[in-house]
């Protein structure tokens, strides 16, 4: 069977994950083609998706029948204990996971009945990350990528499952800290109340059995964290809070870790974390639009975010960190304009990677350029044009349209999935663009077991951009894990180690750099990121480290050679030894005294 068909050059039609590949790296001039590009990939991934969850949740209730009689039969003698270990021995590889998912499910129920005996949310979270690595060895005559896409998504609800259930324990800690830390009178046990009890409901075994039940405990759990707080000036609170209890409760702690760790690549077919991203954003990780279609209309009883107002920003998460995120933003849309001014002249292309279906960091850019247009001399507007990029049809399609609207000129659309950097990047790629924007996306494709893929970023990047351009990078540390810990079902959003992005210990320039061809050079170049700390800043608290860090580099070239001497020039924190080595092979138009200015104050 084909991966991908492309009918009339405009429908398209995916049959598995490894059909994406197929359309890596297309460079749609969005003029002739942009409109109806992202119309029809994102219908063709949408309906990939819907189909993944709906064929899944069929087979998942044939295996829950087909578990239910072999523990009811005459080789149970008579005990309802499974032996998982003889599975597969007997039943197919969907069902041998599918069972293990369910002894799991039930263990945190009874758990949540008080009845279970040396329970432990370690134990149960390192089994949970151990089957979502299993899920993806199985070859594809065993297990499809469509039933893989589906055993992920539920093995992340299972997570989301172990998440909620640890507040059984941590709960009244945290909200008798924020309440004494506000100074409040109310009666600790009276905002907490009565957690909900599995005995309160009913299940058949069905894949939506247990959603009711989760919604219940969710909507309880957050309910009592939004009555103690008064708004979202007080997310201090809770993130001290939260950190608190993990101390005293180690085994919550590691739960919690295990949940941001839990992110397989699967070498073969790196794909399905395309399609798993999209089930978590319109899924019950995010909008709730995957769910609306007619095919899985029951799930759409179940909103898995507690809304405190309006859309998916007046969410719990979004709601508790929307004012940090804000002024985050506001950051980093004025470095880059910043910069753009120093470095770019008149006129420059920017490229934004990983542009979402919000709102494109693009959008905020120009209305930020015309103001400026407005207030001072500074270029018109209309010379700068922008390369959206995202791996999604449908963030592609809303962020254009949302550019569009706000005077944004889209030169070109990229399909491009930054969990698939390993096949070549095109040469008509290279040199391309003044700059490269990246807000909030390197950290759902990487952790710290993932480097690889963070490293594969930054050559990309640096490939994209010519010599003395600049890369604009901004992202969560690990220190945000208790921030964001409430947002995700399929764990997407991750982080990026603070070894990488607070210090230069973590990837040398070695491992980044990217040949550079230069006629006049003596010998050969390399293209590495160099990083500008004045307009670098992280955001926290004052109590803690940052939580976000906007990260600015200026692209720069050097001899290879010299390499050496640069990386340890700057080990040890030598600038004007590192900018006399590199200021005779960058343009020598740039404004280096600006650039390399030390940026005051801490956090932000």
């Amino acid at each position: 069977m084909q991966a991908i068909t492309i009918e009339d050059d405009v429908g398209l039609v995916i049959e598995n994950a490894h059909g994406l590949r197929a359309l890596q790296n297309r460079w749609i001039p969005d003029s002739v083609f942009g409109e109806t590009y992202c119309a029809a990939l994102a219908e063709a991934q949408w309906k990939f998706c819907e189909r993944a969850v709906f064929e899944g949740m069929t087979k998942w209730d044939e295996s829950m029948r087909v578990i239910q009689s072999a523990r009811s039969g005459p080789e149970a003698s008579g005990s309802q204990d499974f032996e998982e270990d003889r599975l597969p021995e007997r039943l197919n590889a969907f069902t041998t996971i599918a069972a293990r998912l369910e002894t799991l499910e039930a263990g945190m129920l009874t758990f949540a009945c008080g009845e279970a005996k040396g329970f432990t949310f370690e134990a149960i979270t390192n089994e949970l990350l151990e089957t979502y690595t299993e899920i993806h060895e199985f070859p594809s005559s065993e297990l499809t990528d469509l039933e893989k896409l589906f055993l992920e998504f539920v093995t992340g609800l299972k997570m989301y499952q172990a998440l909620l259930e640890t507040f059984r324990i941590t709960l009244y800690d945290i909200v008798s800290e924020c309440a004494e830390r506000m100074q409040s009178m109310e009666d600790i046990h009276s905002i907490c109340g009565r957690f909900p009890s599995p005995r309160d409901f009913s299940f058949s075994h069905t894949f939506d059995c247990i959603l009711p039940y989760l919604v219940a405990l969710q909507d309880h759990v957050l309910g009592s964290l939004h009555h103690v707080l008064r708004g979202p000036d007080d997310i201090e609170v809770l993130f001290l809070a939260f950190a608190h209890s993990e101390r005293k409760n180690p085994d919550v702690a590691i739960a919690r870790y295990n949940a941001t760790s839990m992110r397989t690549i699967p070498q073969g077919t790196p794909e399905i974390a395309t399609f798993a991203q999209m089930i978590h954003w319109f899924g019950f990780g995010g909008s709730g639009e995957l769910f609306e279609g007619s095919s899985l209309a029951s799930l759409s009883r179940f909103s898995l975010h507690l809304p405190l107002s309006g859309g998916y920003d007046g969410t719990f998460s979004r709601y508790y960190t929307g004012s940090m995120v804000a002024r985050v933003r506001k950051f980093a849309v004025s470095a880059v304009v910043d910069l753009v001014r120093l470095v770019c002249g008149d006129e420059a292309k920017l490229f934004e990677d990983g542009c979402g279906f919000n709102i494109p960091f693009s959008s905020a850019i120009m209305k930020a350029i015309q103001e400026s247009e407005r207030e001072d001399s500074s270029p018109p507007a209309n010379n700068f044009s922008f390369t959206l990029c995202d791996m999604s049809g449908v963030n592609l399609k809303q962020a254009r349209q949302t550019a569009c609207s706000a005077g944004v000129r889209v030169e070109r659309i990229l399909f491009r999935d930054l969990l698939t950097t390993s096949l070549p990047t095109p040469e008509y790629f290279a040199n391309t663009h003044d700059a490269y924007l990246s807000f909030f996306v390197w950290h759902q494709t990487c952790d710290s077991n993932h480097l690889d893929v963070l490293r594969r970023n930054f050559q990309f990047a640096l490939n994209v951009v010519r010599p003395g351009g600049f890369l604009s990078i901004t992202e969560p540390t690990s220190a945000n894990v208790n921030l964001e810990i409430l947002i995700n079902l399929v764990d997407r959003e991750g982080y990026i180690p603070d070894s990488l992005f607070l210090s230069t210990s973590g990837l040398t320039l070695q491992h980044v750099m990217v040949p550079f061809h230069s006629d006049q050079a003596a010998g050969p170049l390399v293209k590495i990121p160099w990083r500008l700390p004045a307009f670098s800043r992280g955001f926290g608290f004052e109590s803690g480290n940052p939580l976000y860090v906007v990260q600015s580099f200026l692209v720069i070239t050097v001899p290879m050679d010299q390499l050496p001497s640069l990386q340890n020039a700057l080990d040890q924190g030598n600038l004007s030894e590192c900018t006399s080595i590199f200021r005779s092979t960058t343009p020598q138009h740039l404004p280096f005294d600006q650039l390399f200015e030390v940026a005051a104050g801490g956090f932000q």
